[in-house]
């Protein structure tokens, strides 16, 4: 017979309303999976949060056994193997001593659905963050760096959307502009925003960028060395960790892992939205960066460098939900059923907002100890 999960009518979405039925069909799902690993019902399920990309649940097995969920978005015009490379990573790193991240237990490839470890821990809030929890996610980071100096991890590939030359992040935020300017042909208010903001905003980030470079005698089509390559979850920060009951911090969501620049680490850890750092903060954590990648005697001017433009490439992101590729994937994941317009209206003021920091932080970079 069958596994049915029963969604507890007790446990409500963010809007208050019980779990849709949906999500009801997607747990049903996982039956199978539960069933091969020995799980027995009944199994009561609570929505965790999931990002924007994934459906996350807790399950409670009646062993008082506690597992995650997980169902991966998959569309015809995204090739990307979120699943497989989550799994594969903790494979990996748990392989390897590395075990503050989930244990992997089992996957369904043909249902995107995959079962891990559930940890007990709190999310890490902005305002929980202190000079402690840097320290320990520059530790985490320095670990991988480690792995990747002793040669571990040649057979995974690079992290999504990886850039390792100054010419290919160009490249990857002119792919992002061409589908904005597709979806601003039926949004007036995008296409006001890329003609008066946006473009002229890239126009003066790549000038500045372009300058730069000669100045230090750099070859923007130039790749990064693969010694000065690192491991990374791609999508780091306190967004996705969780502050254990011992004081320790768990590291989740490795969809995007693989090889990357270690100065898009660290920008992308400044320039997270979900992680709000106040300035000591930041500054901590790139004296640590660089601290712990003293090997790479360009790491420092390189975050400068990149900075800006990995800001674009977030203005671009934010603007994702004007893209019909995106708005499905979102929509998988949306646990709050907002309005569409009221979507566009708080991405459209993210982006404004960046373009405006990133503005300033050009004429002087505060992040440098």
């Amino acid at each position: 017979m069958p596994i049915r999960l029963s969604l507890n009518p007790g446990w409500k979405s963010k809007n208050g309303s019980s779990v849709e039925s949906m999500e009801q069909i997607l747990v049903d799902q996982a039956s199978s999976l539960l069933r091969s690993i020995g799980a027995k019902p009944p199994f009561q399920t609570q929505r965790l949060g999931g990002g924007r990309n994934s459906k996350v649940f807790r399950v409670l097995c009646r062993e008082a056994i506690q597992l995650v969920v997980k169902f991966y978005f998959h569309h015809e015009n995204d090739h990307r193997d979120r699943m497989g490379n989550e799994f594969r990573a903790y494979q990996f790193l748990r392989r390897n001593g590395i075990t503050c991240v989930p244990r992997p237990i089992a996957f369904d490839q043909a249902n995107q659905v995959a079962l891990f470890e559930y940890i007990e821990g709190d999310q890490i809030k902005p305002e929980m963050v202190d000079q402690s929890l840097v320290e320990k996610a520059v530790d985490f980071l320095s670990l991988l760096k480690d792995l990747a100096r002793e040669g571990a991890g040649s057979e995974l590939s690079s992290a999504s959307e990886a850039c390792f030359s100054i010419a290919s992040i160009l490249s990857t935020i002119d792919q992002r502009l061409k589908a904005l300017a597709v979806a601003a042909e039926s949004s007036p208010t995008l296409q006001q925003f890329l003609g008066e903001v946006l473009l002229p905003f890239k126009l003066r980030i790549e000038g500045w960028c372009c300058d730069r470079c000669a100045r230090l005698g750099w070859n923007m089509n130039q790749e990064l060395d693969s010694d000065l390559r690192s491991l990374s979850p791609s999508d780091f920060g306190f967004h996705n960790a969780l502050l254990r009951p011992t004081g320790g911090i768990a590291f989740v969501d490795f969809e995007y892992f693989g090889w990357d620049d270690p100065a898009k680490t660290t920008v992308d850890f400044l320039l997270h939205p979900a992680m709000n750092l106040l300035l000591p903060h930041k500054i901590c954590f790139v004296s640590g960066m660089i601290s712990c990648f003293s090997n790479d005697p360009r790491l420092k001017e390189r975050v400068r460098l990149v900075y800006p433009l990995f800001g674009l490439k977030w203005c671009c992101i934010f603007l994702n939900e004007f893209v019909t590729h995106h708005q499905a994937r979102r929509d998988f994941a949306n646990s709050d059923n907002r309005p569409r317009e009221e979507t566009y209206s708080q991405q459209l003021r993210k982006a404004k907002n960046l373009v405006r920091q990133l503005d300033d932080d050009c004429q002087q970079f505060p992040y440098l100890p």
